[in-house]
């Protein structure tokens, strides 16, 4: 089975709260998950350890919400079996034991009026509880025909997400009945940034339809869909300042560093004074193109950990207004935190785009 890393804090009550690291063993991401989150662990970070001892980031709000959705379905499907199971093991039964009822009878001489039919009593008394039992399952059912319905979006939708990704980009489910939906990754800078929005879209829509019945997730609609028009600004300066790196170096940071790697030689085993001033003015132009090439990375990456960030708390958001087993819960969460935080990155945007046209 496989191994994940995992990074978190765990709440003591005396002493506060404590990071904690370790490593787990478990058949997916979402059973390791599960698993930490039983032992009260709030998660920062979770990566599977591959054979070769890479680590693959995972999207923790997301791999979460598939396994609650799992988890869901997977009751209800037990809940179903066993209703029928109860109901023919009833009908079996008891019509066996009516049968064995007529056959003793008539073979005593008895006819329908003169007979004592047992039979029928154990019916109706077992009934009772074949009806006690259907009532508590048909229930279960009604309460939980929302998240029932959420559960099997959520699962569709990822299962579709997760077939349209290279098969380097995911990590497929031994579990036949996970399969083939596999575990999401997060965000990274390789992901194109229309694939980021959407992504932001489906778990903005998908916590919008948990908060359908809330009258009092107005504000919280509010601010999903304020960080969702921030997103779409962060994407489109991304595309912006990915256009930009392409020029300043098309061909990657790579040829910059062997370039500059280059000068240095030459710099030193240079003899003229004149060619060696003249190299060293070469070479404080291409370290200012790498420290711009590395300044406008370092950007899009902050950006990524936001969008990341709001990403995991509307799935937070989602999960605390139609968590599994119970009601509406006392306060809704709020989103201020990660949408101050995208704020901040469309601020600093604009300074790096200004910086970009004044250094052009």
């Amino acid at each position: 089975m496989p191994l994940y890393d995992y990074q978190g804090t765990r709440n003591r009550r005396l002493l506060g709260p404590k990071t904690t690291t370790g490593q787990i063993v478990a058949k997916d991401a979402g059973d390791a998950l599960l698993a930490l989150r039983q032992q009260r662990i709030a998660l920062t970070h979770v990566a599977e350890v591959g054979p070769d001892g890479a680590r693959t980031p995972v999207a923790i709000a997301e791999a979460l919400a598939l396994a609650d959705a799992r988890r869901l379905l997977d009751r209800s499907n037990r809940e179903t079996g066993a209703l029928r199971r109860h109901l023919a093991a009833y009908l079996g039964v008891n019509t066996g034991l009516l049968a064995l009822n007529a056959v003793l009878a008539f073979s005593r001489g008895d006819s329908l009026e003169t007979a004592k039919w047992w039979a029928p009593i154990v019916a109706a008394s077992w009934g009772i509880g074949m009806l006690a039992h259907a009532f508590t399952a048909l229930a279960w059912r009604h309460t939980h025909a929302q998240s029932l319905t959420d559960a099997r979006k959520l699962v569709s939708e990822a299962a579709v997400v997760v077939r349209s990704l290279p098969p380097a980009a995911r990590v497929e489910s031994t579990d036949p009945m996970l399969s083939p939906v596999g575990v999401l990754l997060a965000v990274d800078s390789n992901t194109p940034w229309d694939a980021v929005v959407r992504r932001c879209e489906d778990a903005v829509s998908r916590t919008e339809v948990a908060l359908a019945h809330l009258p009092s997730g107005v504000a919280l609609r509010g601010e999903l869909t304020a960080g969702l028009e921030r997103i779409r600004k962060l994407a489109a300066g991304a595309v912006r300042l990915r256009r930009v790196v392409r020029e300043i170096a098309p061909d990657g940071p790579g040829p910059l560093a062997s370039a500059i790697a280059e000068l240095d030689q030459r710099i030193v085993v240079g003899t003229d004074a004149r060619l060696r001033s003249l190299l060293e003015s070469n070479r404080a132009l291409l370290v200012a193109r790498q420290a711009k090439l590395q300044a406008l990375d370092d950007e899009e990456q902050r950006m990524l950990a936001s969008v990341d960030g709001f990403l995991m708390a509307a799935e937070n958001a989602r999960l605390d207004v139609a968590r599994i087993e119970t009601a509406e819960p006392r306060a809704l969460p709020s989103l201020v935190v990660p949408l101050g935080l995208l704020d901040e990155e469309v601020a600093l945007l604009r300074e790096v785009e200004a910086g970009v046209e004044v250094g052009s």
